[in-house]
């Protein structure tokens, strides 16, 4: 059986980080992003590109997050 190949976004946050250390223990292949390698914010299309690059994923683990509290307060869109 082949391995999983999983993509975890916010690779250098806390989730990413512990996520990153358990799987390979499970026989799955850490495909990370860290939030400057991979924008959330760009277009669809840009997002596509970088995707197709990482090659084939067989799950995405959405780990990124915004965490400066006060930045969210002050800016809440």
């Amino acid at each position: 059986m082949a391995e999983m190949r999983v993509l975890i976004t916010g690779l250098n946050g806390m989730l990413g980080q512990q996520l990153a250390q358990l799987l390979p223990a499970r026989q799955i292949t850490v495909v990370g992003a860290t939030s400057r390698q991979f924008n959330l914010l760009e277009t669809q299309d840009a997002l596509q590109t970088k995707l197709d690059a990482l090659g084939p994923v067989d799950a995405i683990v959405h780990a990124a997050a915004y965490t400066h509290v006060d930045g969210a307060e002050a800016n809440p869109e």
